[in-house]
């Protein structure tokens, strides 16, 4: 199926629409830069046919989704200010139906579509709102702790949290920046570059270790700052192929509030999830160690999230850009 949108019922009047003397409904026409729909096929019963279907293509357009709502944009831009009926009804004998019809969102780690149904905003007409079909989105990864499940209570920044607020047994937190005394790395040089992007708070670092092929080049290395992270440079390009294995020393009398109740030191890395026990804290998922996708939910805010092998993205919100969604009506 093309790229676009397939459409059957009429809704009432909508927002923006005007009915002429014969008592037809007419729609504004869409302004000169965007691009208005071409039918393909026709649904002449006036229900849901998948066998027959109005499709349209809106390879133009852009979507922007976040939770249960999806705003229509142009190249990244115009995000909320394009109103769903012109595009659905530009030109077409459009039969749009609230709660049956579906819109597809493709994504490049998934195989098939995730599905929802959806209806125009009746408060705002540059809004859809989404009911998913739960067994369109991708499972949640189970992660083994104190209990056996795929999500997450809170994400935080360990620099500016308080552990101690939330802490309870079974509670899991996803770190944004690393925690302890020294967090150790290792990746294999798959260019070649002489930089290396810790992507740790400079600020927290005092200071480092670099092996190439467990030979130290530390002493050739230097450091620098850029966007507040810190980024160390060698003096020579690894080889493609090589080992590198870089050590940070962020402190060497952790903060209290993450220690064991016997005053252990704790120790974890961004990515990381870690669970409260009842007596330390662990690490039950280490990024730097998965190979295989993870999906989490954060039950805080009831948004899906990813692990791509380098960083955590959302699962389902965000930008999709043109060619990588469809409406069918």
């Amino acid at each position: 199926m093309p790229d676009g949108t397939v459409i059957t019922q009429q809704p009432s009047t909508p927002p923006g629409a005007v009915v002429d003397d014969n008592g037809q409904i007419n729609y504004k026409k869409l302004t000169p830069d965007d691009t208005r729909a071409t039918v393909i096929k026709t649904s002449p019963d006036g229900n849901l046919n998948v066998a027959n279907v109005n499709t349209a293509s809106y390879r133009n357009f852009d979507i922007i989704v976040e939770g249960d709502i999806v705003r229509l944009g142009k190249n990244a831009a115009r995000i909320g200010e394009i109103n769903w009926y012109n595009v659905i009804e530009a030109e077409a004998p459009a039969k749009y139906q609230p709660g049956i019809s579906q819109i597809r969102l493709k994504r490049g780690e998934l195989l098939t579509p995730i599905v929802a149904t959806f209806q125009i905003n009746g408060n705002n007409s540059q809004e859809l709102v989404l009911n998913y079909d739960i067994d369109t989105k991708p499972s949640d990864t189970v992660i083994n702790g104190v209990t056996s499940r795929g999500t997450i209570d809170y994400i935080i920044n360990p620099r500016d949290f308080n552990p101690n607020v939330v802490k309870a047994e079974g509670i899991r937190l996803l770190l944004l920046q690393p925690i302890g005394g020294a967090i150790e790395r290792i990746y294999t040089v798959a260019g070649s570059t002489t930089r290396i992007e810790t992507e740790v708070d400079a600020d927290v670092v005092y200071d480092f270790d670099v092996f190439v092929e467990n030979i130290r080049v530390t002493d050739a290395a230097t450091q620098e700052t850029i966007d507040g992270s810190l980024v160390i440079r060698l003096s020579d390009a690894p080889r493609p192929g090589d080992e590198v294995r870089y050590v940070l020393y962020i402190n060497e009398d952790g903060a209290d509030a993450w220690k064991s109740t016997s005053s252990r030191d704790f120790i974890a890395d961004t990515h990381d999830i870690v669970e409260w026990d009842g007596s330390q804290w662990n690490i039950i998922f280490d990024a730097s160690e998965s190979t295989t996708p993870v999906y989490i939910t954060n039950l805080n805010t009831d948004q899906q999230f990813y692990y791509n092998q380098y960083y955590w993205q959302y699962a389902i919100d965000g930008l999709y850009p043109r060619g990588t969604w469809d409406l069918i009506i």
